[in-house]
């Protein structure tokens, strides 16, 4: 499945690239926001209008959708059963993926910062060992329990992290004018570590396999 900045989410075959099925997600809007996530059979999308949004991946036919107060740019990450993305009002949400009773249905929503008026979590969840790894638009890493919802550590950083990345215990962030890559400790939000870029500042968001972490900086290059 591929996603188009407009008002409709496609399926194309694979081997040729023809249209198999399109959802108009909101005929009123020409701005989508979510990348799409594909588990088990369906596609979860986040929407300008505020929903996220459950879709049969055989024949583009809604499962269901769940509304928010504001937009979603954060992609969507289904992990056990849930569904967890950020919102464009400062919450972090976590949805019944797949339960008949209903599905789609809120297990928890957090205002992690515990502001009155949040900054947006816009960066895609990681969830690794019972916990949920995000970010927002005000140099803030968040930590929640994955069951409940409830923050276990805040880092504040000097940097505007991208999505984040996570091995081995060790959660990564990257992104901002401040040239560094940061290495967390999982369990207590720790820092580990600081890597200053000398070339460009870190422009994309980390990747982490094998002991390695991966970044592309400004400068043209990508950096391990």
């Amino acid at each position: 499945s591929q996603y188009n900045m407009g008002d409709k989410l496609y399926a194309l075959d694979a081997s040729n690239g023809h249209l198999l099925w399109s959802y108009t997600i909101n005929p009123s809007s020409n701005d989508e926001y979510s990348s799409p996530a594909v588990v088990n059979g369906i596609v979860y999308v986040g929407s300008h209008d505020g929903n996220m949004y459950a879709i049969f991946a055989n024949n583009g036919t809604l499962y269901w959708k769940f509304k928010t107060s504001l937009l979603i740019f954060s992609s969507p990450a289904v992990v056990d059963g849930k569904v967890f993305f950020g919102g464009g009002d400062g919450y972090v949400y976590a949805l019944d993926a797949i339960t008949s009773s209903p599905a789609g249905h809120l297990v928890w929503r957090t205002n992690p910062s515990g502001n009155q008026y949040p900054s947006d979590i816009n960066s895609m969840p990681v969830v690794a060992d019972g916990k949920v790894f995000t970010s927002d638009g005000r140099q803030n890493v968040y930590v929640l329990d994955e069951n409940s919802g409830s923050v276990l550590w805040h880092y504040q950083t000097d940097i505007q992290s991208r999505n984040l990345a996570y091995e081995n215990g060790i959660v990564y962030a990257a992104g901002g004018m401040d040239n560094n890559v940061s290495a967390l400790d999982a369990a207590t939000g720790q820092l580990l570590w600081n890597f200053q870029f000398s070339g460009g500042w870190p422009a994309t968001s980390p990747a982490a396999a094998n002991g390695v972490v991966f970044e592309g900086s400004d400068d043209g290059k990508i950096n391990a």
